[in-house]
């Protein structure tokens, strides 16, 4: 079986993301911040396609006006949450972290640089 496979990080760029298979695996490799990151395209919820379908958006976070109510702010950065399509769990894009519980994440791959290519490892 196939533990490794290689994609052009110029795909990636241009695309945003880009859904690859790496060791059987559906896997999305990400463009974030100047670097790629790439997950298993499976939520740890009920297993919906997280990476490929999942929403990207900044940071919703609220603040409290001068009459005490709830303000939303979008945190700069740009777009670091991803939010599964099935049933909206959030992920920090950067680590694969669940926002509302941290003890839960989705299964991260190994991206490296090999010239123009990126190798994604399981």
């Amino acid at each position: 079986m196939e533990t490794q496979t290689r994609v052009s990080a110029a795909e990636v760029r241009e695309e945003g993301r880009l859904r690859v298979t790496v060791s059987g695996q559906p896997v999305v490799v990400f463009d974030f911040q100047g670097g790629f990151v790439a997950y298993v395209d499976v939520c740890p919820h009920q297993g919906g396609p997280v990476c490929s379908d999942g929403s990207l958006h900044p940071f919703l976070t609220a603040e409290l006006d001068e009459a005490g109510r709830a303000v939303d702010t979008w945190a700069p950065g740009g777009e670091r949450v991803l939010a599964c399509p099935w049933h909206g769990w959030e992920f920090w894009l950067e680590d694969g972290v669940l926002i509302a519980d941290p003890t839960k994440r989705l299964r991260r791959v190994s991206v490296t640089m090999d010239g123009d290519d990126l190798v994604l490892a399981l």
